[in-house]
């Protein structure tokens, strides 16, 4: 019931990222006093919102599977095994995440971290979507965050999408989040962004990866042939199985690099 709930809301994580400024708040009413503040979600947010989109819509949603990033870490062992990763019943987001030896392995190390983050992702879907908005348009407004070899960056209205430059590669990036999001001077463009982010080796892009909203819509082929493979039951489970009390970390994450 909770990979159906959770499949639900990484289908929601991709429409937030491309247009979270026409998504209306959530429906499930989470007392005031147990939200994250904008701030609390800016720091814990703050080390992943300048992934590309298609590794992000992964990688938030995977946080509410802990138990199986800490059985893919250790199966795979700092490996990237397509044939390990396929033959296991994992949720996909965290098979993903498994294509990305450190970073899985970095979710698994800062448990806390990822607990936090999947409590975020489940109870304010819509405000975790206007904190990465809202932090992308501190890097880009710094310098930091440009077009480069490795990934587009993309402004349509008040929305910033980052598109792997090529479509079958992951560039995942690394920056130090006190740094990023700070202007560091009067030059601005790509050969300050460089300075401020940098990436490792290219991965090939997973299948995984390849989930677009028309094709992974809840209700689609493709999600209910996939549900059903899975043992899933037909029917899709309500909002109102979800969890609404999330776990509070406010030390200051900006100050950790990923």
């Amino acid at each position: 019931m909770k990979k159906i709930v959770c499949k639900l809301h990484a289908f929601a994580l991709c429409v937030l990222l491309v247009t979270f400024p026409l998504v209306k708040a959530s429906a499930v009413v989470i007392p005031p006093d147990d939200r994250f503040s904008s701030d609390e979600l800016d720091q814990l947010l703050s080390p992943i919102a300048l992934y590309p989109d298609p590794l992000l819509a992964q990688v938030i949603p995977a946080a509410t599977f802990f138990d199986e990033l800490e059985e893919a870490n250790q199966v795979l062992g700092g490996r990237a095994d397509d044939d390990a990763i396929s033959n296991k019943n994992w949720d996909v987001s965290v098979k993903s995440v498994a294509h990305y030896p450190q970073l899985l392995q970095m979710m698994v190390k800062k448990s806390d971290w990822t607990a936090t983050l999947g409590k975020a992702y489940v109870n304010q879907s819509t405000d975790v979507g206007k904190s990465i908005q809202r932090l992308r348009a501190e890097a880009k407004a710094a310098g930091n965050l440009a077009t480069s070899p490795q990934q587009k960056v993309i402004t349509d209205g008040q929305t910033i999408r980052i598109e792997p430059a090529q479509p079958q590669v992951i560039y995942v990036p690394q920056y130090d989040p006190q740094v990023v999001y700070v202007e560091s001077g009067p030059s601005t463009g790509a050969v300050v962004a460089a300075s401020a982010i940098s990436f490792g080796v290219g991965l090939a892009m997973p299948q995984y990866n390849i989930l677009r909203m028309g094709s992974y819509a809840p209700g689609s082929p493709q999600v209910e042939a996939s549900r059903r493979s899975r043992g899933a039951p037909a029917q899709l489970s309500s909002p109102e199985t979800r969890s609404t009390t999330p776990t509070r970390q406010p030390t200051a994450l900006r100050s950790t690099t990923f």
